[in-house]
């Protein structure tokens, strides 16, 4: 346990938050998790707060578009300072997050009420405007956010061995998300390979317990984007005051 919490104080500083925040978006996730599977001894609330189009599944899109608006923003600034490898990574994250933020929702499809086109409807499991419910997509997803889990997880620990800024100028802020979401992403890694070894097939509470897990992810992405958009703000700032002293 000390460990962790030297890992949280490290990287609370190195991110400049304090550390008590720090250790709470570490635990809050795990805690929470834990806790959860106790609305099951009431189905009924734990249908509603885990159903489709429920709260946790519409907290999860606004956290995802959160995070779209959050990369896209540090990819503007990142183009604008010379940054284009790291600018283009970032628009592609801003894109992946909104693509997220979108198949969470079936693109607003059972909300404005519109119908699946005929096409799409004849080969998507649930009949849903979603890509990720096409036939065989879902399966190379589950895989995907695995190994999304495991990477984020992982990524503080190993770059404290790699040290990857020593290539490439602000990397362990750009490409290595902070120790303090890798309980979100861990916990991603950890439902989807239960998932995969125990339970592959359709299980209605291990199933609706998920959409609790996909939110952790997205919880895990959006501090994570809006950290590195404050810090790209934050440097491009210095950038302009050095400048203007020069």
């Amino acid at each position: 346990m000390s460990l962790i919490h030297h890992y949280l104080d490290q990287a609370a500083e190195r991110w400049g938050i304090a550390p008590n925040a720090a250790r709470w978006l570490f635990w809050a996730p795990v805690i929470i998790s834990v806790l959860l599977p106790f609305l099951r001894l009431n189905g009924r609330i734990y249908h509603a707060v885990l159903r489709e189009d429920g709260p946790v599944e519409m907290a999860t899109a606004i956290l995802f578009f959160v995070a779209f608006l959050a990369a896209g923003r540090a990819a503007l600034s990142l183009l604008r300072n010379g940054y284009r490898v790291y600018g283009a990574i970032y628009v592609a994250f801003a894109f992946v997050m909104f693509f997220c933020a979108g198949e969470e929702i079936s693109w607003g499809q059972r909300i404005l009420g519109f119908s699946t086109p005929a096409p799409l409807e004849e080969i998507n499991d649930q009949n849903e405007l979603t890509l990720h419910n096409i036939e065989g997509a879902l399966d190379t997803l589950k895989v995907v956010m695995m190994i999304g889990g495991a990477v984020g997880a992982s990524a503080y620990l190993i770059n404290e061995k790699v040290r990857i800024q020593r290539w490439w100028t602000h990397a362990d802020h750009l490409l290595v998300p902070p120790f303090f979401v890798a309980s979100a992403f861990f916990l991603m890694f950890a439902y989807r390979l239960f998932r995969y070894i125990f339970v592959p097939d359709f299980h209605t509470t291990i199933t609706r317990y998920g959409e609790w897990i996909e939110f952790c992810f997205a919880y895990g992405f959006v501090v994570f984007a809006v950290l590195v958009y404050r810090y790209v703000t934050v440097a491009q700032q210095i950038a302009v005051e050095t400048s203007v002293v020069a």
